[in-house]
């Protein structure tokens, strides 16, 4: 048996989008792999903390190490063979600026990728940003989506016309919500949030006097019922490394607007209006023509269905299992 360890950052959400989707990959290939899951002891906050995460990790983990996301400092003393960093995005370098961000830059990055073996990430878009903020070959970056999780089955529901469900999901800056929020003015849409919103959130929610509720701390199963309940998926972010929102809206059978920068174009494919996140006219033209066109509703709907096909849990875990394998058979020969 090859052990592999997947380390995961600690987090208190009982659901994190990483979690289920390495959760799947180890459900699918675990007759193959000796599995172990490490979750950091201490959330990734503050130089102590990180500190104490490296240190852990570096003592704790064994085999071929695959550091999942979001917390790429802790393989900083990990065997280069055996050590495998997913990058899920470059947000943290365009959210920076001055001495924060050539700091996130070089100990979140530069150093990190020269570190592992092999980065994997999770869209061709930020692919073509790890090569070009740290240098790297682009033979060392290898592109592996996510997978759709299994649960988000097709659910028919008869789409509301007169007070739509819009579906938000997450709560960090770049979801765009203030603009998702305007553009939904004079639609007579109601809103089902899916995360913890900020204060100005929901006051600007109150102000719009659009209804809005929010649901926190969610099963897997739950988190699925939040999708069959929505009318449509309104998913306008400025930035995404994947956007796992979109296929799994498409796999439930929920129209999709999302935005046509990063990787939601390579994600969504031709089953999703596309839009500029930055406009809220172009946001709500969208919105309207979601809510009153309905062949249009059906067409993506339909086209959704197809699109999905390309992210099969099964398929992603087998480019999983040969890339563990690829490794492996290195580290020996080595």
């Amino acid at each position: 048996m090859i052990l592999i360890t997947h380390v995961l950052k600690k987090t208190n959400s009982r659901t994190t989008s990483i979690e289920r989707i390495f959760e799947d990959v180890r459900a699918k290939i675990g007759s193959i792999f000796d599995f172990s899951r490490y979750e950091c002891k201490y959330y990734s906050t503050g130089i102590v903390n990180r500190i104490l995460n490296i240190y852990y990790v570096s003592f704790k983990c064994t085999g071929i190490i695959h550091v999942t996301g979001d917390i790429h400092y802790v393989n900083y003393f990990l065997p280069y063979r055996k050590s495998i960093l997913t990058i899920l995005d470059c947000i943290n370098i365009h959210q920076n600026k001055g001495l924060k961000r050539f700091f996130t830059f070089l100990f979140w990055y530069w150093i990190p990728v020269r570190r592992a073996v092999v980065i994997t990430t999770i869209s061709e878009a930020t692919k073509n940003q790890i090569i070009e903020f740290t240098g790297i070959s682009r033979d060392k970056v290898v592109v592996i989506h996510c997978g759709l999780s299994a649960e988000f089955q097709a659910s028919k529901k008869l789409f509301n016309e007169n007070s739509p469900l819009a579906l938000l999901v997450g709560s960090s800056e770049n979801k765009n919500h203030m603009r998702h929020l305007e553009a939904l003015v004079g639609t007579n849409s109601r809103v089902l949030f899916l995360g913890k919103p900020s204060d100005e959130l929901v006051e600007k929610a109150a102000f719009l006097e659009i209804p809005f509720e929010f649901r926190l701390e969610l099963s897997r199963a739950q988190v699925v019922n939040c999708y069959i309940e929505s009318d449509f998926l309104l998913f306008a972010s400025l930035y995404e490394g994947f956007g796992l929102p979109i296929i799994e809206a498409q796999a439930v059978g929920r129209p999709v607007i999302t935005s046509q920068v990063w990787s939601m174009p390579e994600i969504a494919g031709n089953a999703a209006t596309l839009v500029d996140p930055y406009s809220v006219e172009s946001i709500a033209e969208a919105v309207n023509k979601t809510i009153n066109d309905r062949t249009y509703r059906e067409k993506l709907i339909k086209l959704g269905y197809e699109n999905i096909k390309r992210f099969d849990p099964e398929f992603i875990a087998n480019k999983y299992r040969d890339l563990y394998l690829r490794i492996h058979k290195e580290s020996v020969k080595r």
